[in-house]
């Protein structure tokens, strides 16, 4: 009988040699300096470790760079999360959204039409946000008054801070919301959600021609140049290059402002399409 294998927790020290931002979770791939004794054997491995949102970290470097820095501790100071209910009759998704959307749950009903199972399917959805102290409900008019009816009646310990009306429930109508920058006007101060409208208004503009608006490290090198940036929205993971890390700390020491936006979700890839960093600027500049 083959012997049954057990995981073991287990606190290691990696020294980084490659990390990788995925959509739930960073992938960090290193050779272990240190273990506890009882596992010495293992130093000198490689090793790749998934480091998902909640797990204990501690980040060693020998030298911080003062953007860096400054950055994190803003981020920690400012950081605000909201809880996310989007749903109609036949889907449900729950979200926690921050610095990024994390879904916590989705579920759907087969036969949307059959009344009888409403309050089945929105028990469902309760039992899910029972522990919650404060949600957003979003989704089309009836479904969305329906539920807040529901939960109203079966008194549900939670508190309702806002409501936003959209096409459809479940993942597509939570990224309506972000997108149209609909959830931003009732979750204020929550990172994530005031970059996305930020960087939505900023390609609205660009399409429709705006001389103010430029994407790409290169036009933005130039623009940087004159002095020209006024605040820029560029993807966390152009920071490992140590190219554009200068050209931030020079936006800064400018007096532009500098966004991190997280690599996952629909604004994520439409900034990723446009070379992963957009701008504004003071005045327009000559381009050849």
């Amino acid at each position: 009988m083959a012997e049954e294998k057990v995981r073991v927790p287990l606190k290691v020290c990696i020294e980084v040699e490659k990390v990788a931002l995925k959509e739930s979770y960073l992938r960090v791939l290193g050779r272990i300096v240190h273990v506890p004794q009882k596992y010495a054997y293992l130093k000198g491995f490689r090793e790749g470790v998934s480091i998902k949102y909640g797990m204990p970290l501690t980040v060693v470097k020998a030298k911080w760079e003062e953007r860096i820095e400054n950055s994190l501790k803003k981020s920690v100071k400012e950081k605000r999360s909201i809880f996310v209910v989007c749903l109609d009759f036949k889907s449900c998704c729950i979200a926690r959204i921050s610095d990024g959307v994390k879904i916590i749950w989705e579920g759907s009903r087969s036969s949307p039409k059959e009344s009888g199972r409403t309050r089945e399917f929105f028990r469902d959805i309760s039992s899910k946000i029972h522990d919650l102290k404060e949600v957003v409900v979003m989704g089309p008019h009836i479904p969305v008054s329906s539920f807040l009816k529901f939960i109203k009646e079966e008194g549900v310990p939670v508190k309702v801070v806002g409501v936003v009306k959209t096409s459809y429930g479940g993942l597509e109508g939570l990224y309506e919301g972000i997108r149209h920058g609909k959830l931003c006007e009732v979750a204020k101060n929550v990172r994530f959600l005031e970059s996305s409208r930020a960087i939505e208004e900023l390609l609205a503009s660009l399409f429709k021609g705006d001389k103010r608006v430029v994407y790409g490290l290169q036009e933005l090198k130039k623009a940087d140049e004159l002095g020209a940036v006024e605040e820029v929205y560029v993807l966390e993971s152009l920071l490992t290059s140590p190219e554009v890390s200068r050209l931030l700390e020079s936006v800064e020491k400018k007096g532009g402002r500098v966004v991190l936006v997280a690599d996952f979700g629909e604004v994520a890839s439409k900034l990723r399409a446009l070379g992963g960093a957009v701008g504004r600027l003071r005045y327009p500049i000559y381009r050849e």
